[in-house]
């Protein structure tokens, strides 16, 4: 199954999402995403109260500037606190 999963992955499919315990989950790839390139450039929010993970897909990663010699190759922002669902300041509608 993990052949599978990673399969997906490489063919642009689904991306690799990470939680706070390490495992590792799986979501869907928006259109632009292609084989061997993902365009998964959001940022993933890990909730501290109830451990999900959410891809934030309104909120782009910032520019990361590198010095001179080195290349991206991938950039992952994880943010944790609290999600809307657990937080009591939240209005829930």
């Amino acid at each position: 199954m993990y052949r599978t999963l990673q399969a997906f992955v490489d063919k642009g499919i689904i991306h690799v999402i990470p939680t706070s315990d390490n495992s590792v989950r799986y979501a869907l790839c928006k259109d632009d995403c292609m084989e061997g390139h993902h365009h998964d450039h959001h940022i993933h929010f890990v909730c501290t109260n109830c451990n999900k993970t959410y891809c934030l897909d309104d909120v782009v990663t910032p520019d990361v500037k590198l010095p001179k010699g080195y290349a991206i190759g991938h950039v992952e922002v994880v943010v944790e606190g609290v999600c809307k669902k657990c937080n009591p300041l939240s209005f829930k509608n």
